[in-house]
């Protein structure tokens, strides 16, 4: 039997900017609000009181899931454009985007490699207009050190 004792509320509606659930502790377990710049989100803590996921939807429409890592910072995202595109991105620790798939609203595909300075080393993509995959592999400075393109 629970040890606390509640009197219920039935209502029909509830009005508030943020809500919290707590554990019998008070510790925080999950949080519904709004951000300052007007977007809104529901976060999950993990025991030491970190944000370790979110939902949320930005004030531009967009929805992103996000799964972070124990400091609470971005592992992997899932976002879905208002124009109809979908995304996923992986972090590395240090909160650098490594890897990033996206599909188009136009159906055009592509898997981006990055290194740790965010520089796209690796795209694989299948270019719509001449139905074929490509792969480019690129160096330090973004120049081509080798194409599909060139191997056919």
């Amino acid at each position: 039997m629970n040890e606390h004792t509640y009197d219920r509320v039935k209502a029909k509606v509830v009005e508030a900017e943020e809500f919290y659930l707590v554990d019998s502790e008070g510790r925080n377990k999950a949080r519904i609000g709004l951000a300052d710049e007007g977007s809104v989100f529901i976060r999950f803590f993990d025991g030491s009181d970190m944000v370790r996921a979110q939902l949320g939807l930005g004030k531009d429409g967009v929805p992103v899931l996000s799964l972070l890592n124990s400091t609470s910072s971005p592992a992997l995202e899932f976002t879905a454009g208002e124009d109809g595109d979908a995304n996923i991105q992986l972090y590395d620790p240090d909160g650098n985007t490594r890897a990033h798939l996206t599909v188009g609203a136009d159906g055009q595909t592509g898997l981006m490699l990055s290194d740790s300075s965010e520089r796209v080393r690796v795209h694989i993509g299948i270019d719509k207009q001449l139905n074929k995959g490509v792969i480019v592999v690129r160096d330090d400075n973004g120049s081509t050190l080798w194409s599909s393109d060139n191997q056919l």
